[in-house]
């Protein structure tokens, strides 16, 4: 295995963010790391030998003296690799995420944003009030329901499930370049309704 960044024709999203697959792969670069740190120190140490005129010693360091000295910094390298990956992959796929956060922003536009009266676009709040509402043995019970506009249940539940979509790129979203980071914070913004109670407003 080469301590390389792998290139994203080999990568997908299991491999660089499953949790299984990323501790996995850590731990297999740290062994490399850890025996390639400990290959260099013992080249500078019969380096040294030689420019004296002495023999080199014999490095007979045990696995776990290698893994006690070395293991912190090839963790940080392991860490580093993989955070390569994670760039390479999302930068691959910056064209498809730029044209599905396109879309949710949107999407989202066009469902958050009304007129009032006087033709003044307003963002739509999520309103929050008691009503009287049956529970599973029939009983009637207040409880709270949530709506935008004039009681319009159906738009708030589209908004939430074009939101929705948004988690997609949770993961990637660290990795974006400037264009795709506008582009999310814009949906994120356009998603997020304030919400007050009914009496509040």
């Amino acid at each position: 295995m080469s301590t390389q960044p792998r290139q994203p024709h080999e990568l997908n999203h299991v491999r660089i963010f499953d949790e299984g697959a990323v501790k996995s792969r850590l731990n297999d670069l740290t062994a490399i790391f850890v025996s390639e740190l400990a290959t260099e120190e013992m080249r500078k140490i019969n380096d040294k030998a030689k420019r004296q005129f002495k023999t080199p010693p014999v490095c007979d360091w045990s696995l776990q003296q290698m893994v006690d000295k070395y293991e912190e910094q090839a963790q940080k390298e392991a860490q580093k690799v993989l955070e390569q990956e994670r760039l390479f992959y999302v930068d691959s796929i910056s064209e498809n995420i730029k044209r599905t956060l396109t879309q949710i922003a949107k999407q989202l536009r066009f469902m958050v944003w009304s007129v009032d009266e006087n033709e003044k676009p307003y963002k739509l709040q999520i309103i929050v009030e008691k009503a009287m509402k049956p529970d599973y043995r029939g009983n009637w019970d207040f409880c709270d329901t949530q709506y935008v506009g004039e009681h319009d249940f159906e738009r708030l539940r589209q908004i939430g499930l074009v939101s929705a979509r948004l988690d997609e790129f949770r993961d990637y979203a660290p990795y974006f370049n400037e264009d795709l980071k506008k582009l999310w914070s814009d949906a994120h913004d356009l998603a997020h309704l304030e919400t007050v109670r009914k009496g509040e407003i």
